[in-house]
Formats: C-alpha cells, structure tokens, sequence
C-alpha cells in the first residue's frame, strides 16, 4: 500500500476558528505534561512511557481538568505519539554521544548515558494537530449559489462545514488521517489542512524495450541527464537573498512600533514561503517529468549531510541549499514508486572523472565545468559525462569499458584537465588536458 497527501489551504469562520485555536493550545499543553511525566519515569525506573500509558495519562487529565473536554479526545493519541517518537530520538543521540565518548577514552565503558528530553513547546511553537481515525473528519459537497459543486471539511468538534480551497484536485485514495495545521504570517493566520490517503500502488510493468536514464545531480545544474537535458534552479537565488536582507532590515527598524512591525514581519514571512514554493514546484516539476518519461532511473547514493560538510565556501552551502539534493530525490523515489517504475541506486564515485566513451580517467576541478577527453576527443558538460556514467553503471555493474580496459590503465597513468585564466582580466584564456605516467612525468600537452 502506497500513500499519498492532498493538501489544501481552508477558510474557517470565527467560532471555528477559535475552536481550532483552542484545540491547538490544549495540544500544547498535553505535549509539555507528557514530556515531565516521562522525566520523572526515567528518573524512577530509567524507561521511557509508552503510548498506551501516555493515553491513560491523558484520560486522567481530562477527567480531572473539565477545560480539556473542550478538544476532541482521539488528538491525544497524536500527542503520545509525537512525544514518544521525540524522546526516542533524544535517547537515540545520547547513546550514540557516549558510544562516541567511550571510542575516544573520554568516558569508561560502561558509563551511563547522559539522557536528554525534547523541548518544551511555547506559544507559537506548537502549531498542528491530527485525526488519526476516518471518523472524526470527512469531506462532504455542498452547492453554492452558482449551482457548482463545492468541497468542504468536517471535522469533530468544530461546528459547520469548513471551506476548502484546490477544488480541482481530487482525492488520490481512501482517506485514513487529517492534520489541520496554522501558520502564523504576521498579520493574520492561515489554516491548511493535510489529508493522508491510502491507495494501491500499481505493480511494475515489464516493457519490452525499456527507457532508462541516469540522473547526476548538482549545484551549477540541478540534475543532468544521460541524454542531454540540463534541468536549471527555478529562480536566482541572490536575488531572493538581496531582497530577504532588506525586509530583516525594515523588520528591525520597526521594532519600536507594533503596527509597522506586524506589517513588516508579514512581508518577510511571506517573502520566505513564495522562496520554498518555487524551490518546491520546480521539484515537483523536475521529478513528474522524469518519472512519466523513464522506466528505468538510475540514481547516485549521495550522502547529503556529508556534502554539506565537505563545503568549499558560502555559495557552495547556498548551493546546497537552493539544490535540495535531498528532497529531488526523495520526491523521484517516490513517484517512481507509486507509478510503478524502478529505481536504481548507484556509488556514484569516480563518475565525474571517468570518460564516458573510452573509461579514460580525466582528472578535473570543481571549475571545470566541460569533460575534455584527450584519447577519444570526447566533449561534454561534465554532469552530462557524469549522469552516462552513472547509466552504465546501474545498468551493466561497471563502467563501459571495463576499467583495466582503459586508456589510463594501459599507459598506468592519469589525464588531469587544467584551467588557465587571463591574469589582467581575470577571465578563461584556455584549458589543457595533461597525460600523466605512473613511472614517467609527463607523456604528452
């Protein structure tokens, strides 16, 4: 089983509003009770609280504060769970903090871990909650004056039907959840609500002459493709980042009046989601087109948090940033998966330098951004060479040609591509493709 998420902003009216507003909070504080109730079981009996006692918890409070009858009782399940998955994690790093202690000699082995706890959740840090049964929330269809067919939310305890907007967008399954979630944009909050459907996957057909393509992602580029296709960022990023500067300015500026400041930070947070809604829908784009064109995608295993280690400098963390490596990727897994498609994943080592029509091994900086093969007289962008090789690689095992079939392999020695700038102008004068010889120093310019 599969599942997929419709999201769609709604419209509640006041009461309903103000009901949402107090479930929210109720939830906030549920949240911190869990968290100090499950200190005080660790400190006692060294454990974590399950859902099932974290739900008996929650019962108790409800019958001992009336307050709290207010909110539907099955968002309290939702509760246990999201304190229990935080304080698992919690417990998670402080194991693998001593772990890494003791393989030092900080600590003697055997030492007790030094357990830490999720935060506890202010005002205007909590902001979501969940129905976790079909029962509590439904979508019904009313009529408006038009005569057209309109889609609303039900949801338990919140009087009336609640307007909906993405009309057009249909539901992908069964629905199984609901999360109504705020978010506050300075002047004025905005409800979503995110509706989690269950569906059945199609199985994977077999065609005869199956498409596959290999993808090589980057900064310069977002993705390349083994057959040519270069898939750009969706807007300029310093731009963006220019103008998130000047709103940080005026926010600060106005922080004596509160009206200019409301307004201010308005403009910001509206500012930064249109940033996180363009990076999103070139993705979404990017991943739809891929997927409905392939059956075969042949995908590198990158390790993004150790590429955003292994950053050279501040455009290159902003390109990381602005890449969102780790969500193309996710987003191609996915609907390969619900379309039935395969993904393979490949070490994408030595890609980059590799020649994808003789296996000859080019050496080459960041800044040379063409792959200049001096046996074959290949001549490509570097991420179109890399993205081949990545094809051959999930497709046959190895590289094409074998590696000890190589050019370099034969003269035991390695090609390293040089660039030459103009030093009065700074610009690109040339580029020099060297052979190198393990035994000798210089076979040929």
């Amino acid at each position: 089983m599969c599942y997929k998420v419709l999201k769609m902003r709604i419209e509640p009216n006041a009461t309903q509003r103000d009901m949402i507003d107090c479930t929210i909070d109720y939830n906030r504080y549920v949240f911190n009770y869990l968290i100090t109730a499950n200190k005080l079981a660790y400190v006692k009996e060294e454990r974590i609280l399950s859902e099932f006692e974290m739900n008996n918890l929650c019962t108790k409070l409800r019958k001992r504060w009336p307050c709290f009858r207010k909110m539907h009782s099955m968002t309290h399940n939702d509760v246990s769970r999201r304190v229990r998955q935080a304080c698992e994690r919690c417990r998670e790093n402080a194991v693998r903090k001593r772990d890494r202690a003791v393989a030092k000699g900080i600590i003697p082995p055997g030492s007790p871990i030094n357990m830490s706890w999720p935060r506890y959740r202010k005002q205007g840090r909590y902001d979501s909650y969940a129905h976790l049964s079909k029962r509590d929330f439904g979508l019904e269809y009313d009529v408006n004056k038009s005569g057209k067919r309109v889609r609303k939310l039900r949801l338990g305890k919140v009087k009336g039907l609640i307007r909906c907007y993405n009309q057009d967008t249909p539901l992908p399954g069964e629905p199984k959840t609901c999360m109504i979630s705020r978010k506050d944009m300075g002047t004025h909050m905005e409800y979503y609500a995110c509706i989690s459907c269950e569906y059945t996957a199609p199985e994977p057909d077999e065609p005869s002459e199956p498409k596959a393509v290999g993808i090589d992602v980057g900064i310069r580029h977002m993705a390349a493709t083994s057959d040519g296709k270069l898939y750009d960022h969706s807007n300029d990023m310093r731009n963006d980042l220019k103008k998130l500067k000047k709103l940080s300015q005026r926010l600060s500026r106005d922080r004596c009046d509160p009206v200019k400041e409301r307004k201010a930070r308005s403009r910001l947070r509206h500012h930064h989601r249109n940033m996180v809604n363009k990076r999103k829908e070139n993705i979404e784009r990017i991943s739809k087109e891929m997927v409905d064109n392939n059956d075969i995608i042949v995908m590198e295993k990158l390790n993004v948090k150790k590429l955003w280690n292994r950053s050279l400098s501040k455009s290159m963390t902003r390109g990381f940033v602005n890449s969102s490596l780790g969500l193309l990727r996710n987003r191609i897994q996915s609907k390969a998966e619900c379309a039935g498609k395969r993904i393979i994943e490949v070490n994408p080592k030595g890609t980059s330098q590799m020649c994808s029509q003789c296996g000859a091994e080019v050496k080459k900086k960041l800044n040379i951004r063409m792959h200049s093969c001096p046996f074959c007289g290949l001549a490509v962008d570097r991420d179109i060479n890399a993205a081949i090789n990545i094809l051959h690689r999930g497709w046959t095992g190895h590289p094409v040609p074998a590696k000890d079939e190589s050019p370099t392999a034969m003269i035991g020695g390695e090609a390293r591509t040089e660039a030459f700038a103009d030093r009065s102008t700074g610009s690109l004068r040339c580029v020099k493709v060297r052979l190198y010889s393990h035994s000798r120093s210089l076979i040929q310019q």
